[in-house]
């Protein structure tokens, strides 16, 4: 995720923790912990751990793989 000059990064923080994240189909399992979370690093090395929705649906954010990153 790139961060823009206008990225809120708490707000971001906020939002996935509510929503969760959603998985692309190609990526690794398993891809939580035990607990169902994922963990992330965001820009300026903030971490959160979320929620896989596996609803499909309900969250906003995907999680894919992309040249080799996440």
């Amino acid at each position: 995720m790139e961060k823009t000059a206008d990225t809120n990064l708490a707000l971001l923080k906020l939002q996935l923790l509510f929503h969760g994240i959603r998985a692309a189909k190609d990526l690794p399992s398993p891809l939580t912990n035990p607990f169902g979370l994922v963990h992330l690093v965001l820009p300026e090395k903030v971490a959160v751990s979320v929620h896989l929705n596996t609803n499909g649906t309900q969250s906003p954010f995907v999680l894919r793989q992309d040249a080799g990153r996440f």
